[in-house]
């Protein structure tokens, strides 16, 4: 877990007043929700890390980290003004990886959890004890993941921050880091490709009979 020690001494303080500011605007929390809806809400998001899920997955419990809060709140924390560091480094949307995404999520836990008990913990109660097993936890889920699977994931995640910096008038473009990985049945198919290419150059002498030495 040495990874999240260094993750969140450099940015747990700055994710942690942020989920506070935006938590009740990314799960529609506003004056007309009554505070029994919306601690049932809560309650349902947590259960099983629903809140992860793609909205209407929800209930079934499944396409993990694709919950559009996720990419809303990088937004709000990293784009959404031009001082902002995503706006600043260019490279920041083809830096973002799995560890990066399961820190966000394990934020908004923090603060789901927070706006549960309507007592607010700072950053300093999201520390490497008390949220380890959390984040743990999604580093799993995510791990268990196929590499293509992964690489999907983090493209479309990408293209949702970018989406969402367009629709507020800011042009952001990425290039996809990772090499592009090919299928089981792909690498089957282009191995049996070349060897059939071999045969045929073969057998059109594009491969010369190999020399006699002069020795011999």
């Amino acid at each position: 877990m040495k990874n999240l020690r260094s993750i969140q001494s450099r940015t747990r303080p700055h994710l942690v007043y942020g989920a506070k500011r935006h938590i009740a605007k990314l799960y529609k929390f506003d004056q007309n929700c009554s505070p029994d809806y919306v601690r049932k809400r809560v309650s349902e998001l947590l259960d099983r890390d629903r809140f992860m899920c793609k909205e209407e997955k929800q209930k079934e419990w499944g396409h993990r980290f694709r919950a559009i809060e996720g990419v809303q709140f990088i937004h709000m924390n990293y784009f959404d003004s031009p001082k902002k560091l995503g706006n600043q480094d260019r490279t920041f949307i083809s830096r973002i990886t799995g560890s990066f995404m399961y820190l966000i999520f394990a934020t908004l836990q923090h603060a789901l959890l927070t706006y549960k008990s309507r007592v607010f913990k700072d950053g300093d109660n999201f520390n490497y004890t008390n949220s380890a097993v959390a984040f743990g936890r999604m580093r799993e889920q995510w791990g268990d993941f196929p590499t293509t699977l992964e690489q999907s994931l983090l493209k479309i995640i990408r293209m949702g921050i970018v989406w969402r910096c367009q629709q507020h008038g800011k042009v952001t473009q990425w290039e996809q880091p990772e090499s592009y990985k090919m299928e089981r049945i792909e690498l089957e198919e282009y191995t049996d490709e070349l060897a059939a290419d071999i045969k045929d150059a073969e057998d059109a002498s594009w491969v010369l009979p190999p020399r006699t030495p002069n020795w011999a």
